[in-house]
Parts: structure tokens; C-alpha cells; sequence
């Protein structure tokens, strides 16, 4: 078996309107929701290429990144003869809109849900530890606030 390495770059999209947060969620066309994520291009930086790739998958270009570490999710999977461990690191960012231009080859659907809802779209643990993390995050900053 050959064991092959990946690592692709991605946002935690929540948009902090006047009620709860909303988080977007993104379905990719092999049926499993997770969020806007993809690849560097050569010299971009992790953060670079999250945020083109949320740009280039949500059509959203304006949004500021949380005042959090990154969130790396690792897992493995196999295919054919190869084994993939795949890393994606994350950004939490919140946007000004709920607007969104889906990029149709890539994303399937996409929902702006809140946290209850969009944990339960997850097939993946690691993408709900993410979310997690950004709500807990929002949380203490909102106790902090009031």
C-alpha cells in the first residue's frame, strides 16, 4: 500500500446576524456536508488559501477572520491500493451577508443553518468538533460582552 499525504485549507463560515449565529454548510457532490475547503496553489500560505477557496466555493470575498488558533482535523482513507491521511486546517470567520454565488462544479447545495441543525448534517466527527470549537468560541466572547 502506498501512503499518500494531503492538506487542504478551509473556513468556519458563521454569519452573526440579530439572532443566533448561522453557520454555512456546504454539500459536496459526493453527498457528505462539510465546510468550503480546498487546496493551496503554489506559494499561498494556509490562510491564503482558505480564503480563496471560500471565495471561489461561497462566491464570498468579505469576511474577518476570529481571533482563534487554526482547527486541524486529520483522518485517513483508503482507495484502491493507497492509503490517504489527509489534514485540513480551518479558520473561523464571520461574514456580513448570508449571500452566496455556490460554485455549481464543486458544491451540490449549501444551507446557512444554526448550531443545533447543522451539527446533525455532519457524517464526519472531526467536522463537528470544528464547529465546536467556533460556537464555544462565540459563546465566551458573548459572556465576555454582556
Amino acid at each position: 500500500m502506498n501512503q499518500l499525504y494531503d492538506h487542504s485549507y478551509g473556513v468556519v463560515p458563521v454569519y452573526l446576524g440579530d439572532s443566533e449565529p448561522l453557520f454555512l454548510l456546504m454539500k459536496q457532490h459526493n453527498g457528505f456536508w462539510s465546510f468550503p475547503k480546498g487546496h493551496p496553489e503554489t506559494g499561498e500560505t494556509g490562510q491564503e488559501t482558505a480564503l480563496r477557496e471560500f471565495n471561489e466555493e461561497a462566491g464570498i470575498s468579505e469576511c474577518t477572520l476570529l481571533d482563534l488558533p487554526p482547527i486541524s482535523i486529520h483522518y485517513s482513507f483508503n482507495r484502491g491500493d493507497d492509503v490517504h491521511n489527509k489534514t485540513v486546517t480551518l479558520f473561523g470567520a464571520t461574514v456580513p451577508s448570508q449571500e452566496v454565488a455556490m460554485q455549481a462544479n464543486e458544491i451540490q447545495e449549501y444551507a446557512w443553518l444554526p448550531y443545533e441543525e447543522a451539527r446533525t448534517r455532519f457524517h464526519y466527527s472531526s467536522n463537528i468538533e470544528a464547529l465546536d470549537t467556533v460556537k464555544n468560541y462565540l459563546s465566551a466572547l458573548n459572556k465576555r460582552a454582556n
